[in-house]
């Protein structure tokens, strides 16, 4: 059974997570009114829960991701007569995930980082690379991938990290590759292509793509007929 420290821990975790989400307005010295874009769902390690939350500065794509995490409490006596609900995570030490989890999810960084070189494609944040890995375990349930230029958005990569996904099958990972091309011309937001071990969502416009990048997307050649 979790402890007290664990349960509220996760019940104030939720409260912040939506006070956050609705819209909250951050005053960041030196940057201006920045607005909070996105919050994590908290996730439980260790007894203690931890969620990130993305600030957006003003006027902006650019943003911060701010970790947050329950490391000590001061619960007193008073705290005892609140009658909390039947906690509805298992035991931590029940949970498969831990150790077997996240060695499966660094084998899928490690094979799908020696894919993308052994296909040429460069991997680092400067505006000459191709794709940008998010490389820290949180855990996560998939590898965050951000493509840089749409000229990398191949037929043969999405089927190359779906082949990846199949050799990891027993996890149900996912691989997101979310659209970050730095171009003014690229108007589109939280656009991404999802693939699964048994499906690949497609979540973007892609008839305003192939406006603003013509013959440059290959991935939209067979969707729209090119």
């Amino acid at each position: 059974m979790p402890d007290k420290f664990t349960q509220f821990g996760e019940f104030f975790m939720q409260g912040l997570a939506k006070t956050l989400a609705e819209g909250a307005v951050v005053h960041v010295p030196h940057v201006g009114e920045c607005k909070v874009s996105q919050v994590s769902e908290p996730i439980l390690q260790q007894s203690s829960w931890s969620m990130n939350v993305d600030i957006s500065f003003p006027e902006s794509y650019s943003k911060m991701t701010i970790g947050m995490f329950t490391f000590g409490s001061c619960l007193m006596k008073d705290t005892e007569s609140i009658t909390l609900p039947a906690p509805t995570y298992p035991a931590e030490e029940d949970d498969a995930r831990q150790k077997e989890h996240m060695d499966a999810w660094f084998r899928l960084l490690e094979s799908l980082e020696d894919g993308l070189e052994s296909m040429g494609y460069t991997i680092g944040s400067s505006d000459d690379c191709d794709i940008y890995l998010i490389t820290d375990y949180m855990p996560s349930d998939g590898i965050s991938a951000l493509a840089l230029k749409p000229s990398v958005l191949k037929p043969q990569l999405i089927r190359f990290c779906q082949e990846l996904l199949h050799q990891e099958a027993k996890w149900n990972f996912w691989i997101r590759l979310s659209f970050d091309f730095p171009e003014d011309r690229h108007k589109g937001f939280d656009e991404n292509i999802l693939v699964r071990p048994d499906r690949v969502v497609h979540d973007y416009d892609a008839a305003r793509l192939a406006k603003e990048f013509p013959g440059e997307v290959p991935v939209l050649e067979k969707e729209l007929g090119l």
